[in-house]
């Protein structure tokens, strides 16, 4: 299980990358390239995601709690999506999620 809290990760090029348990909180993941990581059960809280490319992501049990998905790619296209924690995530149109509800992009 990578430990990147806090890490600076901008623009990293993380495709297909297992990072499966990893702990992210508070990572700086702004633009990322996430296509096809594993992100399952990933600790995301308060993590920056903006313009970061989840298409085919595992979100299954992410913790998304905080997190800023503003303009984040493929959300769509993640795997698993609606099985993440959600609570208060700004989603990829700037809206903020509401309660434990997902981003509508999911759907």
């Amino acid at each position: 299980m990578p430990n990147g809290r806090r890490r600076f990760l901008s623009g990293a090029d993380l495709s297909f990358a297992d990072l499966s348990n990893a702990n992210l909180m508070f990572a700086n993941l702004l633009g990322a390239v996430l296509f096809g990581a594993n992100l399952r059960d990933a600790d995301l809280r308060f993590a920056n995601l903006s313009a970061a490319d989840l298409s085919f992501a595992d979100l299954r049990d992410a913790n998304l709690r905080f997190a800023d998905l503003s303009d984040a790619r493929g959300l769509d296209q993640a795997i698993r999506a609606d099985q993440a924690f959600w609570f208060e995530t700004t989603c990829p149109d700037g809206s903020m999620g509401v309660g434990t509800q997902p981003c509508s992009e999911i759907f």
